[in-house]
């Protein structure tokens, strides 16, 4: 199966590649992306991850958390994960992602200043 997913990864990316390029649906990156996140394959869901807050921005809260989660766990980039974080808006998260928003919000900050250096911050 983990070939099967690598596979269409690969195929995915080379069409992507292709005059407009091919556009997944939400449930289609979604489905991508736990897989990926099954498999422990964090750094391979960023560009799905990216894709969805793009093209839909009304339901990216929680993609927006567990991006920078993994900004912070598996890419130690805590500019880009306080990045991403500022983009949800204020008072939208329900009280225990709210929570969840300030530990990372905590943890990002904690990590600059404890001298995590990163080149530049992408526009997620």
């Amino acid at each position: 199966f983990r070939s099967d997913l690598q596979s269409a990864l690969a195929l995915y990316t080379k069409m992507s590649q292709v005059g407009a390029g091919v556009q997944l649906r939400q449930d289609e990156l979604l489905a991508i992306i736990k897989l990926l996140h099954g498999q422990k394959q964090w750094s391979a869901s960023i560009p799905f991850m990216v894709d969805s807050l793009h093209r839909f921005p009304d339901e990216s809260a929680r993609m927006r958390l567990k991006l920078a989660q993994i900004c912070l766990q598996y890419e130690r980039r805590p500019g880009q994960a306080l990045s991403v974080l500022k983009k949800i808006p204020a008072q939208s998260l329900p009280d225990a992602l709210e929570k969840t928003r300030r530990l990372l919000v905590a943890h990002a900050n904690k990590m600059q200043a404890e001298g995590e250096l990163e080149l530049e911050d992408d526009d997620w």
